[in-house]
């Protein structure tokens, strides 16, 4: 079959935009967790840019998709691919950085891993190369006006949730009416992580190696195991690369950390820092935020009355 066949071409134009879109999608419902793998791969001011490259991808992808700038737009994929590839590759070679953060969370102990990024992105690369060249621009669409309108409209409902998506979490209350609460461990997904003890008392500390927030609780959650408030301390980070080494230069931490399981401590919480309070093997308390030393933390809070 032959290259410049116009269905071969707009199916490969078509799998393209789609990649993109879907690319898009998926670190668009957390902009903030793509955000943290800029700074990880060493880009320490330029998280800024996690929204504008989601919108620039759902751009290119739309286009794609609806056969408008066509040309344009594959060549642009191009350079993208190329580009992405050789961004991921000093992070790799450099700051140990196996995580691309292509997909956002989804299948990523799959797609999240150095052979499929580079894989995929040579066979993209490929595909777009392909289509741009043999790609023959039909005559003017007359709907055009309409699907531009379509794409805009896209767009602007997308740069609203990516904006509100990339927001840091807020600094919320102590509160028992949380979804964790009487909830085991097993439930909520952190008996694989560690092996917690009925017998014991925990404090599960889920944060972000980027978050001030994080970073200033760090400090009042060693003091809980230090004065023997609890048994122990279990430190589950989401993050790595240059954020973990920065951690690792200036915070000391009393506990275990569970370090390379971003992907599924994320799924469990997605606000920096939640405090999960365990005993029996059960969730008695959470707090969301920052938390004060325990002195003052106990006069208000019943933390394992149950």
């Amino acid at each position: 079959m032959k290259f410049n066949n116009k269905l071969l071409i707009n199916f490969i134009s078509l799998i393209i935009g789609l990649t993109f879109i879907f690319s898009a999608y998926s670190k668009l419902i957390d902009t903030k967790l793509f955000a943290e793998t800029i700074y990880n791969y060493g880009f320490e001011n330029l998280g800024f840019l996690a929204p504008i490259i989601i919108i620039f991808e759902l751009v290119i992808g739309l286009q794609l998709l609806f056969f408008v700038n066509v040309k344009q737009s594959l060549l642009i994929s191009i350079f993208t691919f190329i580009i992405f590839t050789a961004i991921f590759s000093y992070g790799y070679f450099v700051n140990n950085i196996e995580s691309c953060g292509c997909f956002g969370n989804f299948y990523s102990k799959i797609l999240d891993t150095p052979l499929v990024l580079y894989l995929k992105n040579t066979i993209l690369t490929i595909l777009s190369f392909i289509a741009y060249k043999y790609y023959k621009q039909p005559p003017e669409n007359k709907n055009k006006e309409l699907i531009q309108f379509v794409i805009t409209v896209i767009i602007v409902f997308a740069s609203f949730f990516t904006g509100f998506t990339y927001k840091s979490s807020p600094i919320n209350q102590s509160s028992n009416s949380n979804s964790f609460i009487n909830k085991s461990t097993k439930e909520v997904g952190l008996q694989r992580f560690y092996n917690f003890n009925k017998d014991s008392t925990y404090i599960a500390y889920i944060f972000s190696y980027t978050c001030p927030h994080c970073l200033n609780t760090v400090s009042n959650v060693n003091l809980f195991k230090e004065y023997g408030y609890v048994d122990n301390v279990i430190y589950l980070p989401v993050g790595g690369g240059k954020a973990k080494i920065d951690f690792d230069n200036n915070f000391k931490i009393i506990g275990p950390r569970i370090n390379g399981a971003s992907a599924g401590i994320s799924r469990i919480s997605g606000t920096y820092p939640t405090i999960l309070f365990i005993k029996n093997n059960s969730i008695t308390f959470v707090n969301e935020g920052f938390i004060s030393p325990p002195l003052l933390f106990y006069r208000y809070n019943n933390v394992f009355e149950n």
